[in-house]
This record gives C-alpha cells, sequence and structure tokens, in this order.
C-alpha cells in the first residue's frame, strides 16, 4: 500500500484536527514528502493500530488500476525478470508497435503520484492478462486477493517461460523459441495406464507400477508422470510416489515449486527420519506464493517438531525445550500471517505444554480462545474458496473446537465429523494428515504427559481417530 493511503487511513482514524496539528509542525517542504509525514503521525497512531487498519482495508478494497500495474511490474522483478524502466515494463507485458501511442499514458499511470488513476485504457488491460493469463476481473478483487492472484500466476509464467527471467528487459533479446525442445504428450498406450491407475485398488496400482515401462527418466514419460502424480498423491500411496515416480521426473519437472511440495509431504508421511531431506527439498523453493511461503514455514516447523520428538532416549526436558522451540516458531509464523493453518498447530503444541508442564509461563502467555477468535476470517475465506483448501478450513475449524473442550457429548462429535467428510469428500490423503496429527498429539501425552488431566480430551480425540480411521478404510 503506497504511503498516500496509509496517510488517508491514519487521517480517517484520529480525526481531521489532530491530523492537521501534526502537520502543522512540519515544514512546507517535508508536508510534500509522504515519508516524512508518516513519520510525524506515527507519533499519533501505533504501528499496531496502522498494520490493523491497512489489514483490514486490503481486505476490503481494490488497489486501484495504476496500483495494480505498478504492482505487476514490481513483482515481475522481484521474482527475477530483468526489467529495463517503464519501457521495458511495457514492452515486456503488452508486447506491440505502438508505444509511442501509449508512452504518456504508461508513465502516467507507473508514477508514484498517480497511483489512485483508473486505467480506460481496455486495450491495455486486456493486452496485460493475456501476458500473464489474469483473470478479467483482477481489477475488481479486494486488494489481498490481487496480490495473492497476480503473484501466483507470475510464479506459473516464469516456470512455463523460464527465459523469461534473463530476456525481460527493454532490449531487442534473441528469442530463442524455435529451438525450445518441444515436450512429447501421453501416448494412447500411456492413456490407457493412466486410467487403470486411476480406477485401481492400491494393491493393483502397485503391481501396474512395478510392470510398467513408463517410469523411468525419459523425455516422452514426463507428461504421463506428471499426469499420474496427483492421482498417487491424492490415494497417499507415498511409497510408489518415493521409489517409482519422482525418481523417474526430469529435471524441468521435478524442480517446479508445486512438485517440490508434494516430494517434501511425501517423506514427512514416509516417516520422522526424513527431516534433512525435507528440509532442503523445502529449501530450495524459488519464488513461492505467499500461500506456498506459509504452507512450506509450517511444514519445516512441523516436520523438525516430529523429527525432534522421535529421538530415542529422550527425557523430559528435551521434550519441553522441543515443544517451546517450536510454540516460538509457530508463533511467528501466526502472528505474520493471521492464518489458522499455524494457528492450529500452535494450539496443538500448546495444548501439549498445558499437559506436560501446566504452570509453565510460555504456555501463561497465550490465549487459546483469542487465538481461535483472531483466525476465524481466514477459516471463513479458505472455506468459500473449495477444493483442498476448503477441507484445510473446515478441518482445522473442527480440531479448534476439539482441543478447546467446545463439544458436549461424543454424539455431537461423531455427526460434526461424520457430516464434514460427508459434504467435503476429502481424497485419502487429507484425512491422513489430520490422523496423523491426533495420533502424534495423543502418543507424546501416553509418553511424557498425565492422562489425567486431559482425560475429556483424550476420550474425544479417541472419538475423532475412530471417526477417521473408519472413513479412510473405505477409500
Amino acid at each position: 500500500m503506497t504511503p498516500f493511503k496509509r496517510i488517508e487511513l491514519i487521517k480517517d482514524e484520529v480525526g481531521t484536527k489532530l491530523y492537521e496539528t501534526t502537520l502543522n509542525r512540519l515544514s512546507s517542504k517535508d508536508k510534500k514528502d509522504p515519508n516524512i509525514v508518516l513519520n510525524a503521525l506515527s507519533n499519533v497512531i501505533s504501528q499496531y493500530t496502522l498494520d490493523s487498519l491497512v489489514e483490514e482495508y486490503i481486505k476490503k478494497h481494490s488497489m486501484s488500476n495504476s496500483e495494480l500495474l505498478l504492482f505487476i511490474v514490481d513483482e515481475l522483478f522481484n521474482q527475477g525478470v530483468k526489467i529495463k524502466g517503464k519501457k521495458g515494463a511495457y514492452e515486456f507485458l503488452i508486447n506491440d508497435d505502438m508505444w509511442k501511442k501509449h508512452e504518456k499514458s504508461w508513465y502516467g499511470w507507473l508514477n508514484e503520484k498517480s497511483r489512485g488513476s483508473i486505467i480506460e485504457n481496455k486495450y491495455i488491460k486486456k493486452r496485460v492478462e493475456i501476458k500473464l493469463d489474469l483473470p478479467s476481473n483482477i481489477w475488481e478483487e479486494v486488494e489481498i486477493k490481487q496480490k495473492e492472484i497476480i503473484s501466483d500466476k507470475i510464479r506459473l509464467f516464469l516456470e512455463r517461460e523460464p527465459n523469461n527471467k534473463i530476456n525481460g528487459s527493454g532490449e531487442n533479446n534473441i528469442s530463442l523459441d524455435d529451438i525450445e525442445p518441444k515436450v512429447s504428450k501421453c501416448s494412447k498406450e500411456q492413456k490407457l495406464l493412466l486410467e487403470d491407475i486411476e480406477n485401481g485398488y492400491s494393491s493393483e496400482i502397485e503391481d501396474i507400477i512395478k510392470n510398467s515401462n513408463f517410469f523411468k527418466p525419459k523425455e516422452e514419460n514426463q507428461d504421463f508422470l506428471m499426469r499420474v502424480l496427483p492421482i498417487l498423491y491424492k490415494k497417499g500411496l507415498y511409497k510408489l510416489l518415493h521409489d517409482y515416480l519422482f525418481p523417474s521426473l526430469l529435471t524441468y519437472n521435478r524442480e517446479k515449486n508445486s512438485v517440490k511440495l508434494k516430494e517434501a509431504n511425501t517423506l514427512s508421511n514416509l516417516g520422522d527420519d526424513n527431516y534433512h531431506e525435507i528440509y532442503y527439498i523445502l529449501k530450495s523453493i524459488k519464488n513461492p506464493t505467499k500461500e506456498e511461503s506459509v504452507d512450506i514455514t509450517t511444514m519445516l516447523i512441523s516436520n523438525f517438531k516430529r523429527s525432534s520428538l522421535s529421538r530415542d532416549n529422550m527425557e523430559k526436558k528435551d521434550i519441553l525445550d522441543t515443544l517451546i522451540t517450536t510454540i516460538n516458531h509457530y508463533k511467528g509464523v501466526y502472528e505474520k500471517t493471521n492464518n489458522y493453518y499455524p494457528a492450529i498447530n500452535l494450539v496443538y503444541m500448546l495444548k501439549l505444554l498445558e499437559n506436560l508442564s501446566p504452570n509453565d509461563k510460555v504456555f501463561l502467555d497465550y490465549d487459546l480462545e483469542s487465538i481461535y477468535n483472531s483466525v476465524k476470517l481466514s477459516i471463513k475465506a479458505d472455506k468459500k474458496r473449495g477444493e483442498d483448501f476448503k477441507y484445510y478450513a473446515s478441518m482445522s475449524d473442527f480440531e479448534f473446537k476439539l482441543l478447546l473442550g467446545r463439544y458436549g457429548d461424543i454424539n455431537e462429535i461423531r455427526e460434526d465429523l461424520s457430516n464434514l467428510i460427508l459434504d467435503l469428500e476429502p481424497d485419502k490423503f487429507l484425512l491422513e494428515r489430520t490422523l496423523k496429527q491426533m495420533n502424534w498429539f495423543k502418543s507424546i501425552i501416553d509418553e511424557f504427559g498425565k492422562k489425567s488431566r486431559f482425560e475429556k480430551l483424550l476420550e474425544n480425540i479417541d472419538i475423532a481417530i475412530e471417526e477417521l480411521e473408519r472413513e479412510i478404510s473405505f477409500l
């Protein structure tokens, strides 16, 4: 958000009189510098209040057309596209021979003082949409959504056309498009095998893969393998992914962010002794979207936690040290993002600390109800998005209620969980992820905690585990 818009928000919050009194203390020259004005206003409004105002604003308002265009240019640069100046941005995004016609308007739109302007030129908007495969409603979406979509679309664009990272300047670069290698599409035989894998049972799929010649690192297998990957992943067939599919991918596929995330999660599901490999796979992901960054950071913390707590000959002090380290990391992600995903992990860890050391100052510093209330907006938003987002949001909502003792009897737990699964029809791997978290939570209390402190909670978790296992058995 621009300094000008931040100043407007402060003015609305503190009132015109206090705002003008503050400005009157500045020289005429300083009043023209938005950064100096912002600094002066910091004396009448806290940074926390300003951050809250900004956060609420971007959830409800759109960037102006010119702000959005400038954000696109900045994000291209941040993701590695070498653009030289405003003309370079035009040649990269618009790529036509009408620069002279649009030059004055283009410079105006990208000018700091014109960031509130509307771009009425539909041709320019359409060219930008086509270049980055942006939805036509991108100009009307709320700011927080605009930024997420643009960041994601630029990342996907650069995955498809990596040469743009070095050919994004305004210079006349030599095109290498005509010598780019062509990717082989699925053959008829591969498509038939794909159907067998999609419709087969786990034991049948294992035999199909072991007896197939298509699970080899050859170019002609790549399209087929990339289509098989999400099928095996959704079915939770992690051993087959690890042993056959990932080793068969060539570098240009295995280096994709989406593939790295699935490979890291595959290793996570195969055991707690893969932490080193998971760590370096996740840390190697380049230019992640905002959502991927949350996912990556939370996965790193979760795998550190499981790996650290699975060591032999651990004492209670080691457990507490690991819990407190993990809590501090989850807290950092949660406070930065206000997202339910790190928040539910944080609450799991705090409940463990409550059981193992109820008078610990770290636990006493937190209000678990407040954490839940603060992320309800992000839960509500992801429930509307559908697909896996809706599952994670709905299941986290259920887990918050479970951990905070909101359920009166076990029938209510069964009904809520059963309806959630019936409504969403989640893939097996999603249910297994939740089941793993609950079983792990219980195992730590069984080994190091006091069951008597959490008698009702453990009984409720047992009911949830029983329900999850029953549903998984049908898949």
